[in-house]
């Protein structure tokens, strides 16, 4: 993705790249100039939590400087202030949060508004519930473009009888910059043990909108395990 002057490089989720996979890249670029610098990091948070958590008001203020810098050409050197200011709130398994982002750099500064809520509870020792939401609004001042990041998860586990059941579900919308994604994973599995082995049938259904090439994917397996 093109920022400014510089090129970023972006892993977007459900992409081709595959964990622990190497990637080969073929660019040319002009040789660096020597650095020689001292570098000056400075932070200070302040975190109040009232009412046994159900109230926490933050901030993290950051700042990121060079001195006796010796270069013809420091662009690689990135300076920065960064402040962070956020409320959220937690409450017998509810979560739920607003932050503001101001980073003001000279490589790719923005502003993000952060926004997120999630329940979890565990029931009669059987049953695990998870739900999240996320989204983050970022502005990229030096373009002055946006960028969108939502996703949603959702878990649901059971065990009874040495059985378990359980499911997963993820969304993720992305908009802007020329990395639109919708993608949307679902995941169903019952589990059990016998006589030492392990046992699973599950579901998978995959979605994948990336670059106006959809790519759709459903199937069934079953697996046996023996554990040592």
């Amino acid at each position: 993705v093109e920022a400014g002057q510089y090129l970023e490089v972006q892993r977007l989720p459900g992409g081709r790249i595959a964990n622990g996979q190497t990637v080969l890249v073929d660019y040319r670029a002009a040789q660096q100039p020597s650095y020689d610098y001292n570098s000056i990091h400075k932070n200070l948070s302040v975190n109040v939590s009232l009412f046994r958590q159900l109230i926490t008001v933050y901030s993290r203020y950051s700042i990121q400087d060079y001195s006796n810098v010796q270069s013809d050409a420091p662009l690689l050197l990135n300076y920065f202030v960064r402040r962070t200011y956020g409320v959220r709130s937690f409450y017998k398994g509810f979560e739920w949060g607003v932050e503001v982002d101001d980073y003001k750099a000279t490589i790719l500064p923005y502003t993000l508004n952060r926004y997120f809520i999630g329940w979890s509870s565990t029931l009669y020792r059987r049953v695990n519930l998870l739900i999240r939401a996320n989204q983050r609004d970022y502005l990229y001042v030096e373009e002055m473009k946006k960028q969108l990041l939502s996703d949603v998860v959702g878990k649901f586990t059971l065990h009874w009888n040495g059985f378990i059941f359980s499911t997963y579900g993820n969304y993720r919308l992305q908009q802007g910059r020329g990395l639109d994604l919708n993608l949307l994973t679902f995941r169903g599995e019952i589990s059990f043990r016998y006589y030492g082995l392990f046992f699973s049938v599950g579901y998978e259904n995959y979605d994948r909108t990336l670059f106006n090439e959809r790519i759709k994917y459903a199937g069934g397996y079953f697996s046996i395990e023996r554990k040592f």
